[in-house]
């Protein structure tokens, strides 16, 4: 490999591209293989040697840099976490943070190069499908600061149990100096099993820890209103699950020293990212649109949070498979529809073939349940049921593109 001086001068060289490599394709893998070639040449290595590079070239390259990195994983709301911290922070620190969910060591990797000499702050989603990914991840950019969202089921094709989600995790928190975890110490796989000997730890929660509510109020719309050493928060995100997000925030950056009242007031600002607990007006009701990703935890909260909302309409749920959860996947499943029978929900809609073998093993239900094939015929049914005062809650997988139904329902295509 070639020598620090050469990598910088190296990296120099692709920044200017940086931005058109970024937005080539929808996913952070498209990227790298549709700029083989550009990369291959600035590289001056064999394409089949470009990936390989880039990581390592972007590990050197963020050593020289002198910002204070944070790292965020998590099995859900590390994306949310992340975006609510950057929102915070931007206008105090001068900010770099993973782009989309670019949190696999290769969008690290293009996420260190957009570091630059003035860069404070750099803002790391990390994720994870299989053993050894987040280890990989922090040998790119290694974190001062690490933070772990919850351990629960997800990737398990990958991870196998929640034994392997938490020691996969877990290796974001590194044996440096003055390093600091923040740890969700609600989470009872967390709480009794992290191993923090070699960092210093600060705990985020609704219970007992360091950073927690004293106060705690719902609205009808089951967005909080909460307070953390006399100061007070609105969220305009639902439910309890962008609550620990909030919170986890909120423990970040006054750690950094942001006063709390500042931290308050931009959090109240703070809107859903695209496709996560955004929420939608449409002529068939209001929309929480949840479909970037799914896994049993993230869509029990969000159906918890959706039973509470009141409404005058009817309560529709569209909800697609979930993805990767190996062997147990339709007994996920099964919980699901088992769960929705204790909810305020009068409708269920799914997509994808391990709802499909959970609708056949599930007898005795007590609320409407349909399973469609297609996008399409979905969006035809909405039309012709839902009206202007029903509430409408979409989760699923990012494969399902469950969001194509507002679009669908927005145009004239619909019979």
């Amino acid at each position: 490999m070639s020598n620090q001086k050469n990598i910088i001068e190296i990296i120099q060289k692709i920044k200017p591209h940086l931005n058109s490599v970024l937005t080539s394709a929808t996913t952070v893998r498209e990227c790298l293989y549709k700029n083989l070639y550009l990369l291959s040449n600035i590289f001056g290595v064999p394409e089949n040697k470009v990936e390989l590079t880039l990581k390592q070239y972007a590990s050197v390259y963020a050593s020289t840099i002198g910002a204070q990195v944070i790292a965020i994983t998590g099995s859900c709301g590390k994306t949310t976490t992340k975006d609510m911290v950057l929102h915070v922070c931007k206008d105090t620190f001068n900010t770099v943070a993973t782009p989309k969910n670019y949190n696999n060591a290769i969008g690290i990797a293009f996420t260190s190069l957009q570091l630059h000499e003035n860069t404070e702050l750099a803002i790391i989603e990390m994720g994870t499908n299989s053993p050894g990914d987040i280890k990989e991840s922090v040998n790119v950019i290694k974190p001062h600061w690490s933070v772990i969202t919850n351990i629960q089921n997800s990737h398990l094709e990958g991870l196998h149990d929640l034994d392997g989600v938490l020691n996969e995790k877990s290796n974001i928190i590194i044996d440096k100096p003055n390093h600091i975890a923040f740890i969700n110490s609600d989470d009872s796989l967390l709480n009794k099993n992290i191993n923090v000997d070699h960092a210093q730890l600060i705990t985020f929660g609704v219970n007992s820890s360091n950073f927690k509510p004293s106060v705690l109020l719902w609205n009808n719309e089951q967005l909080p209103t909460f307070v953390i050493n006399d100061t007070c928060f609105n969220l305009q995100l639902p439910g309890t699950h962008n609550l620990y997000n909030a919170i986890a925030c909120i423990a970040i950056c006054s750690k950094l020293d942001i006063p709390l009242p500042i931290i308050s007031q931009r959090l109240s600002q703070f809107k859903p990212p695209h496709l996560r607990s955004e929420i939608i007006d449409t002529p068939y009701g209001k929309w929480i649109v949840d479909c970037y990703n799914a896994n049993p935890f993230s869509v029990k909260q969000a159906l918890l949070c959706f039973s509470k909302i009141q409404t005058k309409g009817k309560k529709i749920v569209i909800l697609s498979d979930m993805l990767e959860l190996g062997e147990k996947s339709v007994f996920f499943h099964i919980q699901i529809l088992k769960q929705l029978s204790y909810l305020n929900i009068q409708t269920v809609i799914t997509i994808g073939k391990n709802f499909a073998q959970a609708h056949s093993e599930l007898k005795n239900i007590d609320y409407h349940l349909l399973r469609f094939n297609s996008i399409d015929n979905i969006a035809n049914y909405i039309s012709n049921y839902a009206t202007k005062e029903d509430r409408v809650l979409v989760k699923g997988s990012r494969k399902f593109h469950l969001e194509q139904l507002t679009e669908l329902l927005s145009s004239s295509e619909i019979i």
